[in-house]
């Protein structure tokens, strides 16, 4: 539901640029509803994604980042989600993804949850249909990683250079998220990950390489090197990459 600012002449509240008093009113009606059905799933659309508070965790499941014209702009979702998931869980922040499906689209979408197709898939070509069921076997693999998983913020999406972003659990699998703009320049993006174990061995496999799901693997390291040395990969201007992270047992 979209909040819109209260104007009401006969309110007793101060005036209402933002929609904070009409947020208060919905909320005293979820109050009611989760009492009522405590099974209810809601999603928060408060202001399009605007209103994001505390209070909404309590009374919510998950919440929209975005709307309107940002829902077909794959450089606006990754610049709300990483705006949102600071103060906020992965699992409230979902992405609705209204374009045709290409890598970039799929991967800026596919962080958080859930991952909302909202595009015409009956006007979809047969490469664009391909490409969804490749990244939504991705997205089933990795999605575990969105509940409790550490967000690590390497480079923060500008339009302009490659930006990245790492989900990571203490010890356990992660996945590195790399996206190079269309408006950038070739060039290798260098990536020191974080939140590893530095003993640890961990194998990188990246998204490319095949149709099948499953890509080239990166290489193998322990952890203090990823971490040191880090990891160089080469993605024209629109190509994307995700890196799973995975712990090898000794």
């Amino acid at each position: 539901e979209v909040i819109t600012p209260c104007t009401h002449p006969g309110h007793s509240h101060p005036p209402d640029p933002a929609g904070y008093h009409s947020l208060q009113g919905l909320n005293q009606v979820l109050f009611a509803l989760r009492a009522e059905f405590p099974g209810l799933v809601i999603e928060s659309c408060a202001g399009g994604g605007r209103l994001m508070t505390y209070e909404m965790v309590r009374l919510t499941d998950t919440s929209i980042t975005s709307d309107g014209g940002v829902l077909r702009d794959s450089l606006a979702r990754r610049s709300a989600l990483y705006g949102a998931s600071y103060p906020f869980p992965l699992r409230y922040c979902d992405n609705y993804m209204e374009e045709p499906p290409t890598d970039l689209a799929c991967h800026s979408s596919m962080i958080g949850g859930p991952w909302i197709l909202m595009d015409r898939a009956d006007r979809w070509t047969a490469e664009q249909t391909a490409c969804a069921a490749r990244n939504i076997r991705l997205y089933k693999r990795i999605r575990p990683l969105f509940h409790g998983g550490y967000v690590h913020y390497l480079r923060p999406p500008d339009g302009v250079h490659a930006d990245a972003l790492q989900v990571q659990h203490p010890g356990g699998k992660g996945a590195l998220f790399l996206f190079q703009p269309p408006q950038a320049r070739p060039a290798p993006v260098q990536i020191a990950l974080r939140g590893l174990d530095p003993r640890q061995v961990y194998r990188l496999t990246s998204s490319r390489g095949n149709t099948a799901g499953r890509g080239d693997e990166v290489g193998r390291a322990a952890g203090a090197h990823w971490m040191e040395s880090g990891l160089t990969r080469s993605l024209r201007p629109g190509e994307s990459e995700i890196i799973e992270i995975e712990p090898l047992q000794p």
